[in-house]
């Protein structure tokens, strides 16, 4: 298989598998003596990313609901989500009940996406822990591979020929 490409801004684009990792060198002030960061790719044919900074975040898949209020407007509650830092736990009152909950920001460029909650005092809200509100004001859909690079291997002869 060829090389990873540059697909610009210091993203690497990789191919194949469903979750894949590279570096970026991309200057994140309260990550700065942390050295590199690393980020993941979701291979899916729609993917949620970060509409800052276009690191990805989660399948379109894995919405369990898009039925949630955030700080921003409406919401996706997601089963799972990656490239993000947790903040510290918080108790909050929300509109379905008290929550212990902690925000969680782009691992690329620290913009605060949503929270993960942590614990559901209610026995009808347990389904959420774990989970992850994402705002739809803070994030993008990105659609079949249209900012990913595709490699395709090709026969040197075939060039020729068609010349």
């Amino acid at each position: 298989p060829p090389p990873p490409q540059s697909a610009g801004a210091g993203i690497t684009a990789l191919r194949g598998g469903a979750v894949r990792s590279a570096q970026l060198d991309l200057p994140c002030p309260a990550r700065a003596a942390m050295g590199r960061i690393f980020v993941e790719y979701v291979s899916a044919d729609v993917v949620h990313v970060c509409s800052m900074c276009r690191t990805h975040l989660a399948a379109h898949d894995s919405i369990i609901s898009k039925a949630f209020q955030g700080r921003h407007g409406r919401a996706y509650l997601f089963a799972d989500v990656i490239n993000v830092t947790t903040g510290p736990r918080e108790t909050r009152s929300l509109l379905t009940g008290l929550h212990v909950v902690a925000d969680i920001y782009c691992n690329s460029c620290d913009t605060r996406l949503g929270w993960k909650y942590v614990e559901a005092f209610e026995e009808s809200q347990k389904y959420k822990e774990g989970r992850f509100i994402l705002e739809k004001a803070m994030i993008a859909k990105e659609e079949d591979d249209q900012l990913r690079t595709t490699f395709t291997e090709v026969d040197p002869l075939e060039i020729e020929t068609a010349s």
